[in-house]
């Protein structure tokens, strides 16, 4: 009996050794299998003498024990690591910052640029705005690209079914519930401290911020309901910020909209003195 047990620890230590079970559960089955071996005066390897009792049951851990170190052997680690958000890395933070706030400057270039067409149709003085401009990249580089980014990820992590309905209805609802009015806000707020005009706040919300939001949902339904849908969760991103440059552009336009008349009110009032 001591030889017999001796040699059964002995191939256990081998076989552990060469399969490198490291999963707690694999080393409980592989104990188990062990003494149940020895209870029914068997050696290590394929379950064969013994009770059928015993037998039957040694046949039901050797197989759990198996298709345990299969499944681990399939697992490699870079399905792993594209299986799980990377939102605590610094590099794809970095990545959705430079794209969102690349995609903001070029949507505020693009609107100014339409507004500068309206202007000298209209016969009004007005140039293009490089502050301005960078406000929007900043916006989008220090506050709009990462939001998107650690946001998309909480989404995934919680609703990670894509082509379950109510996983893909929720994610849509709650960007647009939670992510879309804090976005307006934000915006906003953004443009009018920078300005030195924060007083204005309460007013521009009271005049604007309803409207930006409900435009907001007719736009951003259909673009987040394509996102969740068929986007993978490394380029959602990507692919909101370029739907962005339309919304951006929106946003822009919106929150600067109140100065942009000041100005004419005042260039009007000047040339009426004159």
């Amino acid at each position: 009996m001591a030889n017999i047990l001796s040699e059964s620890l002995s191939l256990r230590g081998k076989r552990e050794r060469r399969l490198k079970l490291e999963c707690p559960v694999e080393q409980v089955l592989t104990l188990s299998i062990s003494s149940l071996f020895l209870s029914a005066g068997g050696k290590m390897g394929p379950p064969g003498n013994g009770t059928p009792r015993a037998r039957a049951l040694v046949r039901k851990l050797w197989n759990l024990r198996l298709q345990s170190v299969r499944r681990r052997s399939t697992a490699t680690p870079s399905s792993n690591q594209n299986a799980q958000p990377r939102s605590g890395r610094v590099g794809p933070v970095l990545s959705s910052a430079i794209t969102c706030g690349g995609f903001s400057l070029l949507s505020d270039t693009m609107v100014q640029g339409m507004e500068l067409h309206s202007a000298k149709r209209l016969e009004h003085e007005k140039a293009y705005d490089p502050v301005r401009a960078t406000r929007m990249f900043g916006f989008g580089f220090l506050f709009y690209g990462p939001l998107q980014h650690f946001w998309y990820a909480l989404l995934d992590r919680r609703f990670h079914r894509r082509s379950y309905f109510p996983h893909f209805a929720s994610k849509v609802a709650l960007n647009q519930v939670v992510l879309g009015p804090i976005v307006v806000m934000s915006v906003f707020t953004w443009n009018l401290v920078l300005q030195r005009k924060a007083h204005q706040l309460g007013e521009k919300v009271k005049k604007d911020y309803l409207a930006s939001v409900v435009n907001g949902w007719k736009f951003w339904i259909p673009a987040a309901s394509a996102n969740f849908w068929l986007i993978p969760l490394q380029k959602q991103v990507f692919f909101m910020s370029a739907c962005s440059i339309v919304w951006t552009g929106y946003l822009s336009y919106a929150s600067n909209l109140a100065t942009d008349n000041k100005k004419v009110e005042r260039s009007n009032r000047a040339g009426s003195k004159a």
